[in-house]
This record gives structure tokens, C-alpha cells and sequence, in this order.
């Protein structure tokens, strides 16, 4: 499929184009002349793939267990990246996290969006957020009282993920 797009960050797939096919890999390449483009990339991580229907359903039960815990919007959806990310869905789990990190500020939200943006080839922008960790990191410290959460949360996720872990696979 060809499209020229002009100043836009994000493109509608067409009705009328092939549908994508689960366990295959794509990539989008954009162009800024025959010469010019991000087909001639090398590195990881540039392209997606489509979730086959048996491993949609699990992520989408697994994510319905974490909503199940009732817990605050922010505490949600970072275990919410955590998931998607486990299972490769780097751009869902950054999307997740950018949204709730504006009222969710923890060292640990920003931690993860760094490793995130890492692992698809954006390290400007994880570096950004590996700073923002630290200074919230350090604000926290500053801060009586306040370090015990940041503890509590990582510990809880361990724990929740080994509980997890334990669970049968439907």
C-alpha cells in the first residue's frame, strides 16, 4: 500500500487493503525520497506483527485478571504495559504508559517507558524518560515518607506475576 501523508503522526489503514495476518511480520517504511527511507534501516524492532486469535485471548484474559483487582487508574495500567509488553506489544504498552504517566508519576512508570522506547530504537526518547525516573526518584527521597511506596509497588508486581505464574492457561 502507498500513501503520501503530509504532517500527520498517524495513518488509517484502508478499508479496501489486504487484511493483516496473524504471526506475520510487517513494516512500514516511510519515505522521504527514493533514497531517503526507513526501508534501508537494519536495526531490530522496526516493524509489528499481528497477535494470532489464541494469543489475543489470553492477553485480553490476562488483562481482565488485572483489572479485577480493583486498583487505582495508575497501578492498573502500568501492570496493564507490563503485560503488553511481555507479549511484545511494545507500542500498546508505551501508548498505556504516556497516557497515565502524567497522573501517575512514579519512578517506576517512567523507568518502563525508557526500557520501552529502548527496545523499539528510540533512545532520545528513552533517555528522556530514564531521566524522568531519576529526578522523580530523587524528589521521592527528598520527600519524608514517600520512598515506602515506591518499594511497595515492584514488590507487589513480583508477587502478583508469580501468582499469575501459578494460574492455569485457558
Amino acid at each position: 500500500m502507498d500513501a503520501t501523508v503530509h504532517s500527520k503522526t498517524e495513518l488509517q489503514y484502508p478499508d479496501n487493503a489486504p487484511k493483516f495476518e496473524a504471526g506475520q511480520s510487517y513494516k512500514l517504511i516511510v519515505a522521504i525520497s527514493d533514497e531517503q527511507n526507513s526501508g534501508n534501516e537494519s536495526a531490530n524492532g522496526l516493524g509489528f506483527s499481528v497477535l494470532s486469535s489464541k494469543e489475543r485471548k489470553v492477553v485480553l484474559e490476562e488483562q481482565k485478571q488485572l483489572e479485577r483487582l480493583n486498583l487505582e487508574e495508575g497501578p492498573t495500567q502500568y501492570l496493564v504495559a507490563h503485560l503488553y509488553a511481555s507479549h511484545g506489544l511494545n507500542a500498546e504498552a508505551i501508548q498505556r504508559l504516556e497516557a497515565v504517566s502524567k497522573m501517575f508519576m512514579v519512578p517506576a512508570t517512567e523507568r518502563l517507558l525508557g526500557e520501552l522506547y529502548l527496545s523499539v530504537e528510540l533512545p532520545r526518547q528513552a533517555e528522556v524518560h530514564y531521566l524522568k525516573s531519576l529526578d522523580l526518584s530523587q524528589e521521592r527521597r527528598m520527600t519524608k515518607g514517600k520512598c515506602g511506596a515506591d518499594w511497595r509497588l515492584p514488590t507487589f508486581i513480583r508477587k502478583f506475576w508469580a501468582i499469575l505464574a501459578q494460574l492455569p492457561r485457558t
